[in-house]
């Protein structure tokens, strides 16, 4: 718990920071008006500090009033600069270390993670190392404004538990040295979005705290993050990707993801031990778009581009003869529709099926995701229309629920693809990851 107070001009609040809640209350009994709390916040963000001199940022996800003289925040997650005498608080960083379970599913099988845990155990305990060490690549991209230079590396840590060291992989952003908090909420955003990605588990989480600070050296870092745990699904290990299989695409996968070119919104089931309707919605929501991103430049609709024109140009024709003024508002409204037209979400599956059945084949296809898959870009185009319609009377059948689990295969080979990865057995061995039988 951390408690302090806020110098305002008029007033001076109290704070009480605990478990991500942020209690404000006037400490002279005087009403605490909304204004006096916005005045406190900067773009979404509180500076504290607490009576042990402490400097605490708090990020705020919103806003509650309690009574006259209380509000509560409640927390995303908060930065914690803790205090050292003779030092100054600036927050200033140019590495953010990042941990997750998901990374070291990730990285198990790399060469390199089983030579640092050697390694690490040795110089932990005083003992000489071995030169002959593996090195990882580093990713550089160009990420809000910047470039930033991403890093996987090994870490270990004492522990309290019956093994003796915590040696975790680590996600680590090589930024220029700054104090923007914003570029810093970025970072995790980005960072747990990869992690989402690699363990196809929309609740996958963050392990606190994230080390934040200037130089390699972390055991200098005075500066601390804490991300509030949000609706944490166990992360089933068997559904991670593999680092070796992606290796190749990794920098174009992570400038997607920054560059906002995958449809993380709708790409992941809502739960991992069900598929609802709502899934069956999501994922045609996320194969659109990344079709449009991945196929379409390569896809040409010359035959029916050509029949829409001239459907056009009829209509466009007959509209000063065939319509009144008050006619025409709606007349413009529906060409823009028919202009908007694309190509039935059925074909478009049936060209990316072709591809998925060239990689994964046609006996795998049956055996790990369904027997009939060769149906089924007719089956969720009629599942998603009599969702989209509001169609009571369509009857689901458990069938049309795997229908969405081999379209979300479908567009993680997309994704990777499109980052590039070409080899067909390490698409095999990603996609296998979201079938029935992913070990």
């Amino acid at each position: 718990m951390f408690v302090g107070k806020i110098k305002l001009s008029d007033n001076t609040m109290m704070f009480r920071l605990d478990d991500y809640e942020l209690i404000i209350s006037n400490s002279e009994g005087q009403w605490t008006s909304w204004n006096d709390i916005k005045a406190i916040i900067n773009d979404g963000w509180i500076k504290l500090e607490d009576f042990s001199e402490n400097v605490i940022y708090a990020y705020i996800e919103d806003v509650e009033f309690l009574n006259l003289y209380e509000y509560k925040c409640n927390l995303q997650f908060y930065v914690i600069d803790w205090h050292r005498k003779g030092e100054k608080h600036t927050l200033e960083f140019d590495h953010i270390w990042i941990k997750s379970d998901c990374l070291d599913y990730y990285f198990r099988d790399d060469a390199k993670y089983k030579s640092d845990i050697s390694n690490l155990i040795d110089c932990w305990n005083g003992k000489e190392i071995n030169e002959d060490r593996i090195n990882r690549k580093t990713y550089e991209i160009d990420a809000f404004n910047q470039e930033i230079i991403i890093e996987f590396k090994t870490m270990i840590q004492g522990s309290d538990k019956p093994f003796p060291y915590d040696v975790r992989n680590v996600m680590v952003f090589g930024v220029k040295k700054t104090s923007d908090q914003k570029l810093l909420h970025n970072a995790i955003h980005m960072a747990k979005t990869f992690f989402k990605f690699i363990s196809v588990n929309s609740r996958v989480d963050i392990i606190n705290p994230v080390m934040i600070g200037c130089g390699d050296d972390i055991n200098n870092y005075t500066t601390m993050l804490y991300i509030k745990p949000n609706k944490v699904e166990h992360i089933n290990s068997n559904r991670c990707l593999k680092y070796d299989d992606t290796e190749s695409g990794l920098a174009k996968l992570l400038t997607m993801i920054c560059n906002n070119e995958i449809c993380f919104r709708s790409l992941f089931p809502c739960s991992s031990n069900e598929i609802t309707y709502a899934d069956i919605m999501n994922i045609c929501a996320a194969f659109e778009l990344q079709f449009d991103i991945s196929v379409k430049q390569n896809y040409k609709y010359k035959e029916q581009e050509k029949v829409k024109k001239k459907i056009i140009k009829i209509i466009e024709d007959s509209r000063e003869i065939q319509f009144s003024d008050s006619e025409k508002i709606h007349f413009d409204e529906i060409l823009v529709g028919i202009k908007n037209v694309k190509e039935i979400l059925k074909k478009r599956i049936d060209i990316v099926l072709q591809e998925f059945v060239q990689i994964y084949g046609d006996l795998n296809i049956k055996c790990d995701f369904e027997e009939d898959y060769v149906n089924m870009p007719e089956r969720i185009k009629n599942s998603r229309n009599a969702l989209d319609h509001g169609n009571v009377e369509y009857k689901f059948e458990r069938q049309m629920y795997w229908d969405a689990e081999l379209l979300r295969a479908m567009v993680y080979m997309l994704i990777l693809k499109t980052a590039g990865v070409s080899d067909k057995d390490k698409l095999f061995n990603s996609v296998k990851k979201l079938s029935k039988y992913p070990i």
